[in-house]
């Protein structure tokens, strides 16, 4: 495809825009850490985290569109994911139609627009593998924090005044999170992409080193009742090796008549399925020990409350199908559809769920059909985008690990996500656009190679 390299020519314009580009990559960086690890006591932790987003985000975004037509080149890859993210920002756009009150539909909508750009800007900016690398290692520094902090409050050492939840005790690592669920949704994100990165580093030391954190994350997971992040990692693990494990099956039977031999392909997988199983159970149990409930939460009414709550987001959906009630606009419908039992409830304690605490029926109640259509569409491709990457034949060993990491982290938060409100905190929600925007930089290096030049390692533009 022929560009316009009126720029390049003299060469100054393409140096400036390549300074800008890098530049505009590093602030990037520091925005991943920044809106995780901000520190606020006088104000809701969340408020600083979504400002840096919200701010951040679509100013870098559009300093990098700048840089580009002054490059004259075009910049962002049209790809399945890119389409339906924006697809995405479009349902909640035209959600406020029906909604009772649109500015908080239009505090949600910032807020996407600050993660779209931070998804675009992960997805389109990187110029090669080694750009993509220093992601994870800063999605990986923000699970080391994270967990460092989690740990030191669970033996009693809590260094910032934070407006501390009255229901998680900071025994449970609420770290930079302000409660030990959102760390959870935080972690279970990471470790898988830290893991990747452990897998397909060849220094000894890059591998050490994120060995380290990630068993420094799963020992803060341990302690934090997150439970259903800890058996969405768990079951994503075990998709991961039995994947694996099917595959060496598969080839020891097309090898085993030329070459008749012991399995120890095999057995290797059988003994780490085996293991990831042990390690899961042992998480799982102490997840539900910590939070001192039961095996389905009954006695501490938790699971009762969400089957209420998505009860209450069903009939609102059913009763707004197509255009929904209005992003944002959740907790100030749902009374009129709640049951006997949640009026009572808020009769009683003046108090009910601002969230459905699942966030595909609630963006089915506030977007309707358009909205959870998109939302699944975005899971579905990611799902199949990230498998790919692991199957791809011409894909290096090590890339095809990472693959298999990021289908392992679109598992475990997807999971996640039919319990909790994992887009609606600024943490969980960030790594989770991150996460999309990663898959999406994958798939387009992963053609590239078909089409730029051996030896020119990268993405190609035109």
């Amino acid at each position: 495809m022929q560009r316009n390299d009126m720029a390049a020519d003299t060469g100054e314009g393409t140096s400036k825009t390549a300074g800008t580009e890098r530049t505009v990559f590093y602030l990037l960086l520091l925005i991943l850490l920044a809106a995780s690890l901000i520190l606020t006591s006088k104000v809701s932790v969340e408020t600083g985290k979504w400002y840096v987003i919200q701010v951040g985000g679509p100013i870098l975004f559009a300093a990098w569109l700048l840089a580009g037509m002054q490059g004259g080149r075009p910049r962002v890859r049209w790809d399945a994911l890119t389409m339906l993210a924006v697809a995405y920002l479009g349902t909640q756009c035209l959600s406020l139609l029906s909604a009772a009150n649109v500015w908080v539909g239009i505090e949600v909508i910032t807020k996407q627009v600050g993660l779209l750009a931070v998804f675009l800007l992960v997805a389109n900016v990187p110029r090669n593998t080694a750009d993509r690398d220093k992601v994870l290692w800063a999605a990986a520094l923000v699970g080391a924090a994270t967990a460092l902090y989690g740990i030191a409050q669970h033996f009693g050492y809590d260094f910032f005044p934070w407006q501390e939840h009255r229901e998680v005790p900071v025994t449970r690592g609420v770290s930079f999170f302000g409660h030990a669920t959102f760390s959870g949704s935080v972690l279970i994100i990471v470790i898988p992409l830290t893991i990747g990165l452990a897998a397909t580093r060849e220094n000894i030391k890059g591998r050490i080193a994120a060995s380290v954190i990630v068993l420094l994350m799963l020992y803060h997971l341990s302690f934090s009742g997150a439970r259903i992040a800890t058996i969405g990692l768990f079951v994503s693990a075990l998709l991961v090796v039995g994947l694996q494990l099917v595959d060496r099956i598969r080839a020891r039977r097309r090898e085993a008549q030329a070459q008749p031999g012991r399995p120890r392909g095999i057995l290797r997988g059988a003994a780490i399925l085996l293991a990831v199983i042990l390690a899961g159970l042992a998480l799982s149990v102490r997840a539900w020990d910590v939070k001192g409930g039961d095996l389905l939460s009954i006695r501490e009414t938790s699971l009762t409350q969400r089957f209420f709550a998505w009860e209450t987001a069903s009939r609102m959906f059913l009763s707004n199908p197509i255009a929904g009630v209005g992003v944002g606009n959740y907790g100030i419908e749902s009374p009129p559809y709640w049951n006997a039992v949640e009026a009572a409830r808020y009769a009683r304690h003046t108090r009910h769920f601002f969230q459905a605490h699942n966030e595909y029926l609630e963006v089915a109640a506030e977007q309707g059909l358009p909205g959870i259509a998109v939302m699944l569409g975005l899971t579905a491709f990611a799902l199949a985008g990230s498998y790919r990457l692991s199957r791809r034949a011409s894909s290096s060993p090590a890339e095809r690990r990472l693959g298999l990491a990021f289908f392992a982290a679109v598992v475990a938060t997807s999971i996640d996500a039919t319990v909790t409100f994992t887009l609606q905190n600024p943490g969980s929600a960030l790594f989770y656009w991150v996460l999309w925007g990663l898959i999406s930089f994958g798939l387009a290096s992963q053609q590239s190679t078909t089409t730029t030049p051996a030896g020119k390692e990268g993405i190609a533009t035109g």
